[in-house]
């Protein structure tokens, strides 16, 4: 068992109280900006961008975790766990520091609603104020343009740890138990499930909504407003969906609500469940 492996819980841990902290920053953010009174040039897309990003890189921590547990010692790609917290740390930490372009170099306000009164009866807002807008076109635009591709490279790249951490799972096979093998899998489709869920049937179809009434330019910033809100809820619902997922974690999660709804527990039982509760999960 190598050093992730018997780190695991703990250092999970530690990467989703940290990813946690960035899929809320930009509440954080938006309060600042509104203190600075920055809201009224810049708007409130940018924390919504950083929310973004924050969600994709907090996610592509875990796969990339999975990945380092599933790998052999002598494969290329393994790390050490300090060198792997430090990579996930910068990763984290780029979706924050790469929007300090946004800040220095924002749109101009005035001349976005102008042109924007071409085409809109009312001007659409930046999914919170009506009053605002925030990107048009030109240098502002470009880096934009920058920020979507570093996403998507960071998308392509969890797709790569997928399947690659697939690879190694089965290439393992000869080598490794069943049960062990089973695990890993089970741990990885449970990732699936957590970063796919959430997505597919909450913040991407309000997203898309957006997107069709901004081009039939009847936009409502309602849907604006649940879109921040299930930005906001996002961890919640992608842990939950992990626990429930995960054999493990749902079978702790049942024992843990009976040990919390049982009114008359079993004494001769209680030794052998805090016990049981100061043993780590294997996934």
């Amino acid at each position: 068992m190598w050093e992730f492996e018997s780190r695991g819980s703990q250092l999970l841990e530690y990467l989703d109280t940290f990813n946690c902290c960035i899929r809320v920053s930009y509440l954080n953010t938006r309060h600042l900006l509104h203190s600075q009174n920055y809201t009224k040039e810049f708007g409130d897309a940018y924390s919504i961008t950083i929310a973004f990003a924050g969600m994709l890189y907090s996610i592509l921590s875990l796969f990339a975790y999975r990945h380092q547990c599933v790998l052999p010692d002598s494969h290329k790609l393994k790390m050490t766990t300090k060198t792997f917290v430090m990579f996930i740390s910068f990763l984290n930490l780029f979706a924050l520091v790469y929007m300090v372009p946004f800040l220095l170099w924002g749109p101009d306000q005035s001349v976005s609603i102008e042109n924007l009164r071409w085409s809109f009866i009312e001007p659409p807002c930046d999914l919170w104020e009506p009053h605002m807008y925030v990107f048009l076109d030109g240098s502002d635009n470009r880096l934009l343009y920058c920020y979507s591709v570093a996403l998507f490279i960071s998308s392509s790249s969890m797709i790569f740890l997928v399947f690659h951490s697939f690879y190694s799972i089965k290439k393992a096979s000869k080598t490794t138990s069943r049960c062990s093998q089973r695990r890993q899998l089970g741990f990885l489709y449970a990732l699936i499930l957590m970063a796919l869920v959430p997505n597919t049937f909450l913040i991407f179809p309000v997203f898309g909504l957006i997107v069709g009434s901004l081009n039939s330019m009847s936009y409502n910033s309602a849907l604006g407003e649940i879109l921040v809100c299930s930005l906001s809820v996002h961890g919640i619902l992608s842990t939950l969906t992990l626990i429930l997922s995960h054999k493990p974690y749902r079978s702790e999660a049942t024992r843990m609500m009976r040990k919390l709804t049982c009114r008359n527990p079993d004494p001769k039982k209680g030794s052998a469940q805090v016990e049981f509760s100061t043993r780590s999960v294997k996934y």
